[in-house]
């Protein structure tokens, strides 16, 4: 339990990181589709 615990946290830390950059990703690709169309 005290070993899969810590590494159950990393796997859930790095998985919500992996989402945030997505999400970041997507974001700044829709940004960017925005900028394309107004010019």
């Amino acid at each position: 339990m005290i070993h899969t615990v810590p590494r159950w946290k990393k796997d859930m830390q790095s998985t919500f990181k992996g989402g945030n950059n997505m999400a970041l990703l997507m974001q700044s690709t829709t940004d960017f589709y925005c900028l394309q169309r107004k010019i």
